[in-house]
Formats: structure tokens, C-alpha cells, sequence
């Protein structure tokens, strides 16, 4: 598929669009801190990454719906190769679709607060639904364990578990930080949100780059392996000649 971008110039054109959106957040952040003007209020309210139907949401979900469709091109391509791994990688492209939804809708906010309604949260879990924030992450992680580690390549699996330990690592672990600064009444907590925002952008860009990557052909693909494995003065056969 020549008209796709590499991993590398996604990541970087996705790096274009979200460190700017991330420096708009923190300049409304800090225009909101300091006057209490129109102006601040409504750069805030369109440029926060902690509001909801706003210019980062979008992007945020933009990125997720774009990574996920370069998963499902991986996916057809893994049908059409008969690759006995295909349904896991159509699998891997609706999960991604759904954190796309799942962040512009804020569903699990609700449903994991349903969930654990009868548990008193408190410090790191003082938004109790990180509880069943880690329990769906579990449970990915279980079904997904054989794929990633023998049905993948090793190049999309670098890009998948970093992207991974990116975004979950913001969307929970930084999320948890946050909740204990909030807990405990500590200023600055939405400096936190700010980075876990970011860090899940990033995350959501390095799952379209592992799409990409398992979609590149064999030959580019692995070029540098097949080239570094080449002995340096020819064959063994050819080296005993001398």
C-alpha cells in the first residue's frame, strides 16, 4: 500500500498536531488561572484537554479512529494472507475503535462508578473507577498475551506495547495521581491531567504506527535485519576460497 505513511512520519505528523494542542491547553490553563475575563473562560472551555466536546477531544479521537483504521487495514491484509492470526487483529482494531467512542463519550467514568458504587475510594483510588479501569486492561491483557507475543512481528510489537504502557499507563496511572492531588485538596493537579492527556495522545499515535508497520512489505520491512545478517567478507563457502 504505497500511499500510506511510514510509521515514523505518522508518529511525527501526529506529534505536529498534538504538541500544539497540548501548549493551547496549558496557555488556557494559565489565561483561566489569571484573569477572569470571556476570553479565558471560553479558551478554556475549547482548548482544556480536561473538558469534554472540545478541540483535544476531538483530536484524541481523531487520532484513535485513524489508528484503528490502520489496524483494520493490517486486519485485511492478514485475512487476505490467511494469516492464522487475522481475527486477532480485527480484534485489536475494534478495541481501539472502541476507546476512540470511549473517550469522546466519557462512558467509563459512569459505567466503572456503577460498578464499584459500593466501594469507598480514597487517595491513588479516590475515583473508584480505576478499579474496573484495571480490570477491563486485565482482561485485555490475557486475551491479547499470545498474539502479541507469537503472532506478531517484533517491529508492530515494539510500537503496540509501547503504545500501550503509554496510554494506560496515563489513562489509569496518571489518572490515579491526579485523583490523589485532588483527595487531598493539592494545587496543580491539572498539570497532571494536562500530561495524561498528552501521554494518551501519544499512545493512541504509536497504535496506528504499529498498524502501519505490519502493513509494510516484507523486503522494506525487514531490509536492516536481512542486511546486518550478511557476512561482511561474503559466504563461509566463499571465505574458505581464500
Amino acid at each position: 500500500m504505497p500511499n500510506l505513511p511510514s510509521p515514523f512520519q505518522y508518529l511525527f505528523l501526529a506529534a505536529a498536531v498534538i504538541i500544539p494542542t497540548s501548549a493551547l491547553a496549558g496557555f488556557s490553563l494559565v489565561l483561566s488561572n489569571a484573569t477572569d475575563s470571556e476570553i479565558g473562560r471560553l479558551a478554556f472551555e475549547v482548548f482544556w484537554v480536561g473538558e469534554e466536546s472540545n478541540a483535544p477531544t476531538f483530536i484524541n479521537f481523531l487520532l484513535l479512529i485513524v489508528s484503528s483504521g490502520f489496524i483494520a487495514l493490517a486486519a485485511a491484509q492478514a485475512f487476505s494472507d490467511r494469516n492464522p492470526w487475522r481475527w486477532h487483529w480485527l480484534g485489536l482494531a475494534v478495541v481501539v475503535l472502541l476507546a476512540a467512542f470511549d473517550d469522546a463519550a466519557q462512558v467509563h467514568e459512569p459505567v466503572g462508578t456503577y460498578l464499584t458504587k459500593g466501594i469507598e475510594g480514597s487517595g491513588l483510588f479516590a475515583w473508584e473507577w480505576v478499579y474496573y479501569g484495571f480490570a477491563v486492561v486485565a482482561i485485555l491483557v490475557l486475551l491479547g498475551f499470545r498474539f502479541v507475543v507469537y503472532g506478531m512481528d517484533a517491529a508492530p510489537r515494539r510500537y503496540l506495547v509501547l503504545g500501550a504502557l503509554v496510554y494506560f499507563g496515563a489513562a489509569l496511572g496518571l489518572e490515579m495521581v491526579s485523583a490523589f492531588m485532588w483527595f487531598h485538596e493539592m494545587d496543580n493537579g491539572r498539570y497532571v491531567t494536562l500530561l495524561e492527556e498528552t501521554c494518551e495522545m501519544f499512545g493512541a499515535a504509536l497504535f496506528g504506527a504499529c498498524g502501519l508497520r505490519q502493513l509494510m512489505p516484507v523486503p522494506e520491512a525487514r531490509k536492516a535485519t536481512h542486511t546486518s545478517s550478511q557476512p561482511r567478507f561474503g559466504t563461509a563457502r566463499e571465505t574458505t576460497r581464500f
